[in-house]
């Protein structure tokens, strides 16, 4: 176990490397770093001072190694916009932006997979096709759209909510609302893998044997059927991380996703490339966290992995 866990790490860490090549490359094919920096009134000698300043004359290659030595130590640069570091200003989001996709991923993770259980339980009936729907509404409807529909409802026709902001528990009910609808996924995920799984000869072997429903459903189905959804939890941080953008700009949330919006509108590249490594580095750990998890849950994936 030991040895896949390195190994994973090994993988871990060629995708970290992998990630900085192309955050560092894709910021400087967008243009030249100096235009930001300069205004009408300068002229060519304080250009070259700029460009001698930030290290911006030297080749590509060095201009990587010296990000990547300053990446390490946690320095990410100045913000041009901003009247703080880059760091700084992660520093000052993430938590907001973390408060808004852990309240998300508690209430929208647990939620879609006890439902799913149950919609597999109760196959074809009513709350079966409620669950089902709910999930496909959750999956093929744009949050902003979403976003929209429940400002006018909430906020502007009922007067029940703010429209945007931070502040209180009042301001994080919607914006929670439209994070947590494209997790709806792991509810027909969880429903498929209870379904095959009550339907294998294990479960009707338990039945014939007597034992309690509850029993069968929760003890053994359940614990075979949780690794889908498990596995699945990757991809529903990446949606959050991605959907936390649309959200946070649409609703005023003072997070990443809003910075991400204004660094990029003003093309203040150490505050994007901080804050793409940061999202990056949150998948590449999440991704890690998911395997790790996977094999302990299946002992079956264990051995075929730990000794490929």
């Amino acid at each position: 176990m030991q040895r896949y866990i390195l190994i994973r790490l090994f993988h871990g860490l060629i995708a970290f490397l992998g990630v900085t090549i192309i955050i560092f490359s894709l910021v400087r094919l967008s243009g030249d770093p100096l235009d930001n920096l300069l205004s009408e009134e300068d002229d060519e000698t304080t250009a070259q001072y700029i460009r001698e300043l930030w290290g911006l004359e030297r080749p590509l290659a060095v201009q990587y190694f010296t990000y990547m030595g300053n990446v390490l130590r946690g320095e990410f640069g100045p913000s041009f916009s901003f009247d703080a570091s880059a760091g700084e200003l992660i520093k000052r989001r993430l938590p907001n932006t973390l408060l808004l996709g852990g309240i998300s991923l508690a209430i929208s993770f647990p939620l879609s997979i006890a439902i799913g259980v149950l919609t597999a339980v109760r196959r074809d009936s009513a709350f079966d096709y409620g669950g089902k729907s709910l999930a496909i509404v959750g999956q093929a409807t744009p949050d902003f759209w979403i976003a929209i529909i429940l400002i006018w409802i909430f906020a502007v026709t009922l007067g029940w909510l703010p429209t945007s902001g931070k502040g209180g528990v009042e301001h994080l009910v919607l914006p929670v609302i439209v994070l947590a609808l494209p997790s709806a996924a792991t509810l027909r995920l969880m429903r498929s893998a209870m379904l095959n799984q009550l339907d294998s000869e294990y479960v009707k072997l338990a039945r014939i044997k007597g034992l309690p429903e509850w029993k069968i459903i929760w003890k053994h189905a359940f614990r075979n059927a949780a690794i889908v959804p498990l596995t699945f939890m990757s991809v529903v941080i990446a949606q959050l991380v991605s959907g936390s953008i649309v959200v946070e700009t649409i609703f005023s949330w003072p997070g990443m996703g809003q910075l991400a919006i204004q660094a990029i509108n003003a093309r203040d590249y150490h505050v994007v490339q901080a804050l793409a490594l940061m999202g990056s580095t949150i998948l590449i750990i999440m991704h890690l966290v998911t395997d790790i998890a996977y094999v302990y849950a299946d002992p079956r994936i264990r051995f075929t992995r730990i000794n490929r």
